[in-house]
Parts: C-alpha cells; structure tokens; sequence
C-alpha cells in the first residue's frame, strides 16, 4: 500500500511537474517575446531563473524515483524471504504425509501377503474336493461293480431255482436275505455319497465366501489407497500452487 502510495504521489508530481514546466516554457517564451525590445540581459536572467526552479523539480523527481527503487527492491527482499519460509514450514508436514503414504503402502504389502496365504489355502481346499470327488467317482464305481456281480449272482441263482423246484422255499428264503443285505449295502452306499458329497458342496461353499471376502478386502484397500494418494497430491498441489501464486504477486507488485 506504501509502494502504490508512493507511485501515486510520483505520477501526480510528474503531472505537475509537467504542466507546470510546460506553462514555464509558455511563460518564458511569453516574456521573451514580449520583453525582447527591453533587453536581451534582463530577458537572460529571467530564463536562467526559469530554467534553474525546473532543473529543482526535476532533481526532486529523481531523487524520488530513487526512494521508490530501493523500496520496491526491499519489497522483492522481503517477499522471498516470506515464501522461503512458507515453503519451509511446509516441507515438515509434506514429510509427515510421505511418512503415512509409506507405512500405508507396507500394509498393503502385508495384506497382498495374506491374501496370497488366503489364495494359496483355497488352491489347497479346491485340490482336498479334487480329490474326495475322485475318492467318490471311485466308490461309485466299486458300487456299481458290485451291483452287477449280485445281478449276475442273482441271474444265475434264478436259473438254478427253476431247475430245482424242490428247493423253492429255502431259495426265495435265501433271495430275500440277499435282496435285504443290498438294500442296506445300497442305502449305506448311498448314505455315505450323500455325506461325501454334503462334504463337498460345504467345502466348496467355504471356499467361495473366503474368496469373496479376500476380493472385497482387496478392493476396499485398494480405494483407500487410491484415496488417499488423491488428496495427499491434491493438497501438496494446492499448497505449492498457492506459494507460487503468493511470491507472483509480491513480484509484480
């Protein structure tokens, strides 16, 4: 507010000076015109005095425009001490926040880690229902192998009852038993590939929710992250961009 005081009270003062130079020269030329029949010495002195009140104005004008100079580079001064120190101040918090971006960006690492154990147990927990799904294929093989052998069992224990018809009570007997013991070997058989198969489907269904909740995890970290990497380049811009706007100011004024 000094400076452009200053500024302003120069640029009227070289107004005035202007004019008043100019309504001299006037004057001069006036008085030369009209006194040049009355002496060419009093005519001289007149002038000599003219001319020694604006070499005074003009001397005033330097002298203040010299003033004006060492302000304005005082000012400059001033103003680059003011935004090193600005600059300065922030620098400790700019560390702060790296500081928080790299122990951030460790646990991640260490949540990328856990979520590689995580990955690694479903891969086991995938191979474990492989395998029980083989172990089950096998079973129901061996079943199947066997049902045939009773078929062919039972096939050939009907053609020897129809050649001994004496023998009709103790064979139906005897089918009976059979049939009743494959029923329960059946329902056993069935039973434990119903339990293989529960089995199965939980661990698949474990597996599953373990993943979904390591892909979540995952995805809302990595927001995070993103977030936070967001604002802290947003804010370390604003600041930078506000010092350098602050010390173009004190600069051109």
């Amino acid at each position: 507010a000094a400076t452009l005081e200053r500024v302003t009270q120069l640029e009227a003062l070289h107004a005035s000076t202007a004019s008043k130079i100019a309504v001299d020269l006037f004057e001069l030329e006036t008085q030369i015109g009209v006194k040049a029949t009355e002496g060419a010495s009093a005519a001289a002195a007149a002038l000599d005095a003219r001319l020694e009140s604006v070499v005074e104005s003009v001397a005033d004008v330097t002298t203040l425009v010299h003033e004006l100079e060492v302000e304005v580079q005082q000012t400059r001064l001033s103003t680059n001490q003011t935004a090193l120190s600005l600059a300065a101040a922030d620098i400790p918090s700019v560390v702060s926040e790296m500081e928080i971006i790299k122990a951030r960006t460790q646990r991640a690492t260490q949540d990328a880690a856990f979520v590689s154990e995580a990955l690694a147990e479903v891969r086991q927990l995938n191979e474990n229902v492989e395998r029980l799904s083989e172990d089950c294929s096998e079973d129901v093989k061996r079943v199947r192998e066997r049902t045939e052998d009773m078929r062919k069992t039972y096939t050939e224990f009907k053609d020897v009852v129809k050649k001994s018809e004496n023998m009709e009570n103790e064979t139906l007997e005897f089918i009976a038993s059979i049939d009743a013991k494959g029923r329960e070997v059946l329902a056993q058989i069935q039973n434990d590939v119903r339990r293989v198969s529960d089995l199965g489907d939980e661990i698949a269904s474990t597996s599953e929710r373990h993943a979904h909740l390591v892909q979540e995890q995952s995805e809302t970290l990595a927001a995070q992250l993103k977030e936070w990497g967001a604002k802290v380049v947003e804010r370390v811009g604003e600041k930078a961009e506000a010092t350098v706007n602050e010390v173009i100011k004190y600069r051109m004024r």
